[in-house]
């Protein structure tokens, strides 16, 4: 086997990182000195597309720690090219609990975008502060990251995210309302139920409506079913279209009642074909 071949996984950008760690490279000449290792992390993050390599480099993060998370943060905030702000998150995601103290500090931050990407970041790391930190984010004046906190939240599970998913729920923002119910829902907020079911009497946008659909279905409770057959049946003067219809038919094949199960029986031959296929898709027909 070939010297060249025996080389160390991710070649000279390894060699940079070992020389970081023990200092080899203190003695020589600033021109002679490699870039940061961490600088050179977030550059090639931006750029590389082949799998195998992202891997060596989130690797690479990992062994840098707070000095790349850092590094990743800055970059993240800065720049706009969408594929390096996904490789920035997702290298701080596999950070784990190594990169929660930057993250942290995101969640300070005066800057409403970077807030956002700690959020989206603290849903999937989690750890003890999460809610904590996220209940913050529910305050802020910006729709978009009361929305994610809520997201996130949702994958926290735990009593303390339901109880801020239900207390979320009367937002006057059309987008944060949808994310509570979705919260709500898969957090198994049971005492969302009456409040839900209001919600879908009284909301006017299709994407809330949606939502409280699929919540509903999360919690499966029988009362709920007459609330969700109107979106399901509609009326002689109004029917709901057709992803509102579908999404109720749903939401009663989780709830399963006899009357829910009626209901879908009665859709089979359903005049709209998205729904008619739908329904027979959720009853095993097709």
């Amino acid at each position: 086997m070939s010297e060249a071949s025996e080389r160390p996984r991710g070649g000279g950008l390894a060699r940079s990182i070992d020389a970081f760690f023990t200092g080899s490279d203190e003695k020589a000449s600033p021109a002679s000195q490699p870039a940061d290792p961490a600088t050179r992390l977030v550059a090639e993050l931006a750029v590389e597309r082949e799998e195998e390599r992202r891997e060596e480099l989130f690797d690479a993060c990992a062994r840098l720690g707070l000095r790349a998370a850092r590094a990743l943060a800055d970059a993240l905030a800065t720049t706009e090219d969408r594929f390096a702000r996904r490789a920035y998150s997702d290298a701080l995601i596999r950070m784990g609990a190594d990169g929660l103290p930057v993250v942290e500090e995101m969640m300070d931050d005066p800057r409403w975008f970077v807030v956002r990407n700690g959020v989206s970041i603290l849903g999937e790391v989690g750890g003890e502060r999460a809610v904590e930190l996220l209940t913050g984010a529910l305050a802020r004046p910006e729709p978009k990251v009361r929305r994610d906190a809520l997201l996130a939240l949702a994958k926290q599970g735990g009593s303390d995210a339901g109880q801020l998913a239900y207390g979320m729920l009367d937002d006057p923002t059309a987008m944060v309302r949808a994310a509570a119910a979705t919260a709500a829902g898969e957090l198994g907020v049971e005492r969302a139920v009456r409040l839900l079911q209001r919600m879908l009497a009284n909301e006017d946008d299709p994407d809330v409506t949606l939502a409280v659909l699929h919540a509903l279905g999360r919690l499966a409770d029988p009362g709920a079913v007459q609330a969700i057959e109107r979106q399901a049946v509609g009326s002689f003067l109004r029917r709901p279209p057709p992803d509102v219809r579908i999404a109720a038919y749903r939401a009663l094949r989780h709830i399963g009642t006899p009357r829910a199960r009626r209901l879908l029986n009665q859709a089979v031959d359903d005049r709209d074909p998205a729904v008619k296929a739908e329904v027979r898709r959720l009853l095993g027909m097709s």
